[in-house]
């Protein structure tokens, strides 16, 4: 229920860790945040410290805009919340889900004796250039996560190198893709676009772990949008067939020479 506005002159400082601090991080997601405004967050604030020593600030945040979702990299796994309010004018305040993240968790979807494959997502080498771009639910990816890995099964018996390939994701409300168009950044559905990879990738029969430059924070409700472009340059006929599960409008691509 509606618990009212918070209180003036409030302070306090909240540190939350895992039960299991060798193993596991706290990942704490915004849903409501509605905290006076002022340009530099001098009157009421909420600041976010990665850890339990207040050495690390994530952020300082007033105003109505969410704060990005926080997963803790210390080795605690701890998130600390230090909140400040002053004299006069109050507003509702915020509201987070924290949650308990295994950073050694591995999400494997699809079915991995599958005999279908494809060679155009989640990337097309056939062409010199083309983009892909794959929709897994939040039923299908589970939990929250940090992704810092992806990994593709690769049929055929292939050793190849793609130069200039980059790797975006986001998360989005859609389920399935409309239509044949690109899925860019601006698009009203898609929020957080972040690019996690770019360099080249080396293609090979069986599983091919991407190491990502970025990590991304998949925040457990939302779908988990992924997109790769390939701008090698040049066309190959030893292309990597990768195995798929069937799942109707799930994936989008496009693709060009020259």
């Amino acid at each position: 229920g509606d618990l009212g506005n918070y209180v003036v002159d409030g302070v306090g400082t909240l540190t939350i860790y895992p039960t299991d601090q060798a193993n596991d991080k706290i990942f704490l997601q915004f849903e409501e945040f509605v905290v006076e405004s002022q340009a530099t967050c001098a009157y009421d604030f909420l600041e976010i410290y990665d850890g339990d020593d207040l050495s690390n600030l994530v952020g300082k945040y007033c105003g109505s805009t969410l704060p990005n979702s926080i997963q803790s990299t210390h080795p605690t796994g701890a998130v600390t919340l230090v909140w400040s309010s002053d004299y006069s004018i109050t507003y509702s305040g915020f509201k987070a889900n924290v949650t308990v993240i295994d950073p050694s968790t591995i999400v494997q979807l699809g079915d991995p004796n599958s005999t279908t494959t494809n060679g155009r997502v989640p990337s097309y080498g056939y062409y010199d250039y083309s983009w892909s771009a794959l929709i897994y639910t939040a039923v299908e990816v589970g939990a929250p996560i940090t992704i810092n890995e992806l990994s593709f099964d690769v049929e055929n018996n292939i050793n190849t190198t793609m130069t200039n390939q980059r790797i975006y994701m986001a998360h989005t409300t859609l389920d399935v893709f409309p239509n044949g168009n690109e899925p860019i950044s601006g698009d009203v559905t898609i929020s957080d676009w972040t690019l996690v990879y770019s360099g080249g990738i080396d293609w090979s029969q069986g599983w091919n772990a991407i190491t990502l430059d970025n990590e991304f924070s998949y925040n457990g409700s939302g779908n988990l949008l992924i997109k790769t472009t390939n701008e090698h340059g040049s066309w190959t006929t030893s292309y990597p067939e990768f195995r798929y599960t069937a799942k109707t409008n799930s994936v989008v691509y496009n693709y060009n020479d020259g």
